[in-house]
């Protein structure tokens, strides 16, 4: 069978192709089977329906690793380091009349304190900004929508 380079086949050139691969596969007394090692990639579902934004229907969808992220460290420091420091400040300033908050010894435990309360925040703060990276995120190139991908085909 001859082609040109710049031609375009029409259905009438496909068809005797396809039966004959499928005679060849009915005729032949073993088939292949599938092994666990190479499973089916695309199902019909996949491929019949693209993967669209879910907010604007774009289908320019990029897929990235989370990696870490210092949101989680951030709020993880500021509920738990600088919310109990500040309240112990007021604290401290509510009650200005006080001698025993006045005192060297209240004010050298209460600096202890805060020092030890960093010593334990900070680097569980560190942990937690590592809580879910190398997780995939869809992200929409038209409009920014991030989402988790759904696992409905698995």
């Amino acid at each position: 069978m001859t082609t040109k380079k710049n031609s375009t086949r029409n259905d009438s050139d496909i068809r005797p192709i396809i039966t004959r691969k499928n005679t060849q596969k009915k005729n032949s007394t073993s088939a292949p089977s599938r092994s666990k090692n190479f499973p089916q990639t695309h199902t019909k579902r996949a491929a019949s329906r693209p993967l669209r934004c879910p907010s604007c229907g774009g289908a320019k969808i990029v897929g990235t690793i989370r990696g870490y992220r210092f949101t989680y460290f951030f709020l993880f420091v500021f509920i738990f380091l600088v919310l109990p420091l500040a309240g112990l400040s007021l604290i401290l300033a509510s009650s200005y009349s006080t001698p025993f908050l006045l005192s060297p010894e209240f004010i050298r435990s209460m600096k202890l304190f805060a020092i030890f309360l960093a010593a334990l925040v900070i680097p569980t703060g560190l942990a937690t900004g590592l809580i879910g990276r190398r997780k995939v995120i869809n992200t929409c190139m038209q409009c920014g929508h991030k989402w988790k991908p759904s696992r409905k085909g698995k």
